[in-house]
C-alpha cells in the first residue's frame, strides 16, 4: 500500500513538474523576446501578434494546470517525510523516492548544461566575429535562456530537499543510497567525459593550423563544433576553439562540484560515521572509476588503431586524399592524450581506495580485465576484417562496402582495409598482451584466489559467450546463402557474400576455443608439483652470532704441595673371601616348630 501511494504522488508530482516547467519556459521566452533577448533575426521575433498570444495561452494553460498538479502532490509527499518519526524515517529513505529524485536532477542539471554552453559558446564566438553563414540550431537565444534559467531553478529546489533529507540525521541506507549515489557519480561521469571530449577538441584543431592550405579539420573529434561556415576574416580555428574552453568551463564547473563532494562525503572527519564508511565501500564509486578506466581505455585503443592503420595503409601504397601521412598517422594518438590522463589517474585512485574498498573486489584485477577485453575485441575485429579482405582477393565479387572517400584506385581498395585491419590488430595487441598474461602469471601462485575472482569469471563468460554467438550468427548467414542456392534461388555472387560470416565463423571457433580452455583448466585445478626435500635456511654471513651457554664452574684445584694418597702395591694379597657353600651340600635342618612366614 505505501509503496503504490509512493509511486502515484512521485509519477503525478513528476508530470506536473514537467507541465510548469514548459509552461514558465514559454512564459519567459516571450517575455525575453519583448525586452530585446535573442537574436532579432531568429524565427520567434518574427512571429506575429496573435502567435504570440496563442504561445502565451499555451503556456498559461499548461504551465497553471501542471503547477497546481506538482503542487498539491509535491506537498503531500513533503509532509510525509518531515518529522522524526519511523514513517518519515522510511520515506525519505524509500527508494521510489530516491528515483524521483535522481531522474528530475540529472535531467534537469544536464539540460541546462548543454543549453549553456551552446548559448554561451555562441555568444561568445559570434561577438569575436567568427559567424556562421547557416546554422541547424533548433532554438533560438530566448529559448536556450529560457529553459536554462526555470532548469537550474528547479535543480536547485530539489537538491535542497534531498540536502534537507540527509540532515534529518537518520541515515539512508540500501536501494536508496545507491540510487542516490547513481546520480552523483554520473553526473560527475558525463561531465568528466564532456571536458576530456573539449581538451582533444582544443588539441586536434591546434595541431590542423600546421597543416598548410587547410580551412578544415580531417581528423575532427571536436564534439562542441556546430554546424555551419564560418563567415568572417576571423581564423577558422576561432569558433571550435571558444566552443570547446567554454564547454570546458561549464562541464567542469559540474564534474568537479560533483567529484568534490563525493570525495568530501568519502573522507569525512568521524570515520565511524555510517555515510562515510559506506561511500569508503561503495560499489558504485568503484564502478565510476572502473568506467572511466574503460572509457580511457577505449579512447586510446581508437586513437592507436586509426593512427597504425593509416601507417599501414600509407606503406601499401593507400592514403587518404591529400592530407600528409604524419597528420593522420600522429594526430589519432594525440588526440587520446587527455583519456589516457584520464585512465591512468582513475586507476591510480582506485588501486589506493583498495583497502576501504567493497570486500572481496580487487581494482586492480577489474581494470586489468577491462583493458584486456578491450584488447581483445580489437583483435577479434582486426582479424575477422583481414580474413575477410583476404578470401575477398580469393572470391571477387560485388560488395556494397566499396567505398572509401579518396581512395582513387578502387582495384587496390583490399590494401587500404588490410593496412587498416593490421593497424586494428596491433593496437589490441599492445593493450591485451600484457594484462592478460598478468593475469595467467597471477594465477601461477595465487591460484585460489585468481581462479575464484568475480572479474575473471566476467571476463572468460563474456568472451565464451560472445564468441558463441557470434559464431552461431557467422554460420547462419553462411548457411542461409547455400540454402538459397540449394532452393534454387538467383545468388549473383555467393563467394563474395559469405566471406565475411565465413570470416566471423572461423574467428569465432578459434575464440570460443581457446578461452574455453582456459576456463577448462580453472575448473581442473593447479597441476601437483613435484616435492622437492626444503633445505635449511642458511644463516646471513653477517648475522650476529647466536650467544654461547654459560660454562658449569670448575671444581677446585688440588694445591701441587699437596701429599699424594698412597697407592695400593700389585702384588699385595688379596682380601680374604668368604667360602662359597658346595651346591651338593646337605640342606640345613629344619625347626618343625619354627613359625612359617
Amino acid at each position: 500500500m505505501a509503496t503504490a501511494k509512493r509511486l502515484y504522488l512521485y509519477v503525478v508530482s513528476a508530470t506536473g513538474l514537467g507541465m510548469a516547467i514548459f509552461g514558465a519556459v514559454s512564459m519567459l521566452h516571450l517575455l525575453l523576446n519583448k525586452i530585446g533577448v535573442g537574436p532579432q533575426s531568429s524565427a520567434a521575433s518574427s512571429l506575429t501578434s496573435n502567435a504570440d498570444k496563442d504561445q502565451l495561452s499555451v503556456a498559461i494553460a499548461v504551465g497553471v494546470v501542471g503547477l497546481a498538479l506538482w503542487l498539491i502532490h509535491w506537498a503531500i509527499a513533503e509532509r510525509m517525510v518531515h518529522g522524526s518519526g519511523e514513517a518519515a524515517a522510511a520515506e525519505r529513505a524509500s527508494i521510489v523516492r530516491s528515483v524521483y529524485f535522481a531522474v528530475v536532477m540529472a535531467v534537469t542539471l544536464v539540460t541546462a548544461a548543454a543549453l549553456a554552453v551552446q548559448l554561451a559558446g555562441d555568444s561568445i564566438a559570434n561577438g569575436l566575429n567568427a559567424r556562421q553563414s547557416f546554422s541547424f540550431q533548433i532554438v533560438d537565444d530566448s529559448w536556450s535562456l529560457a529553459a536554462i534559467i526555470v532548469l537550474l531553478a528547479v535543480w536547485g529546489h530539489y537538491a535542497w530537499c534531498r540536502a534537507h533529507d540527509i540532515r534529518q540525521g537518520t541515515p539512508i541506507t540500501g536501494a536508496a543510497a545507491w540510487v542516490s549515489r547513481l546520480y552523483l557519480y554520473g553526473v560527475a561521469f558525463v561531465g568528466l567525459l564532456s571536458v576530456l571530449g573539449a581538451l582533444s577538441s582544443i588539441i586536434v584543431t591546434a595541431v590542423s593550423q600546421l597543416l598548410p592550405n587547410t580551412s578544415t579539420t580531417p581528423y575532427n573529434v571536436n564534439p562542441f563544433s556546430y554546424l555551419g561556415i564560418t563567415q568572417s576574416s576571423t581564423p577558422t580555428w576561432v569558433r571550435p576553439v571558444v566552443a570547446a574552453v567554454v564547454g570546458i568551463a561549464i562541464w567542469g564547473l559540474i564534474w568537479l562540484s560533483h567529484w568534490l563532494y563525493s570525495n568530501k562525503l568519502r573522507s569525512g572527519q568521524d570515520d565511524q560515521s555510517y555515510q562515510s564508511f559506506a561511500e569508503r565501500t561503495s560499489r558504485v564509486r568503484l564502478a565510476f572509476l572502473m568506467l572511466v578506466v574503460l572509457w580511457g581505455v577505449s579512447s586510446v585503443a581508437s586513437g592507436l588503431a586509426a593512427g597504425l592503420g593509416s601507417l599501414f595503409s600509407t606503406m601499401l601504397g593507400q592514403k587518404l586524399g591529400p592530407t600528409p601521412m604524419w597528420y593522420v598517422v600522429v594526430v589519432p594518438p594525440i588526440s587520446a592524450l587527455p583519456a589516457a590522463a584520464a585512465w591512468w589517474l582513475h586507476r591510480r585512485r582506485a588501486l589506493s581506495e583498495a583497502p576501504y574498498g567493497p570486500a572481496g573486489v580487487s581494482a586492480r584485477r577489474v581494470a586489468g580485465y577491462l583493458v584486456a577485453l578491450v584488447g581483445l575485441g580489437l583483435i577479434v575485429s582486426g582479424v575477422t576484417q583481414a580474413l575477410a579482405t583476404i578470401f575477398g582477393q580469393w572470391f571477387p565479387g560485388p560488395s556494397s562496402s566499396s567505398f572509401y572517400p579518396g581512395i582513387s584506385v578502387i582495384n587496390d581498395l583490399w590494401k587500404f582495409q588490410l593496412g587498416a585491419s593490421a593497424g586494428v590488430i596491433l593496437a589490441g595487441l599492445i593493450l591485451w598482451v600484457w594484462p592478460w598474461f598478468s593475469a595467467q602469471r597471477r594465477r601461477g601462485y595465487e591460484w585460489p584466489i585468481e581462479v575464484g575472482s568475480s572479474a575473471r569469471s566476467y571476463y572468460l563468460y563474456a568472451v565464451v559467450g560472445s564468441a558463441l554467438l557470434a559464431g552461431a550468427f557467422g554460420l547462419a548467414m553462411v548457411w542461409y546463402r547455400y540454402l538459397r542456392v540449394g532452393f534454387g534461388l538467383p545468388e549473383k555472387s555467393l563467394a563474395s557474400e559469405v566471406v565475411t560470416p565465413f570470416a566471423i565463423l572461423l574467428v569465432a571457433v578459434a575464440l570460443f576455443a581457446y578461452h574455453a580452455f582456459v576456463m577448462r583448466s580453472d575448473m581442473k585445478g593447479p597441476g601437483q608439483p613435484k616435492y622437492v626435500e626444503p633445505m635449511a635456511p642458511m644463516a646471513p654471513v653477517d648475522a650476529p652470532a647466536a650467544p654461547m651457554a654459560p660454562m658449569a664452574p670448575m671444581a677446585p684445584m688440588a694445591p701441587v704441595d699437596a701429599p699424594v694418597a698412597p697407592v695400593t702395591p700389585v702384588d699385595a694379597p688379596a682380601a680374604p673371601v668368604d667360602p662359597v657353600t658346595p651346591v651338593d651340600a646337605p640342606a640345613a635342618p629344619v625347626d618343625p616348630g619354627a613359625p612359617t612366614a
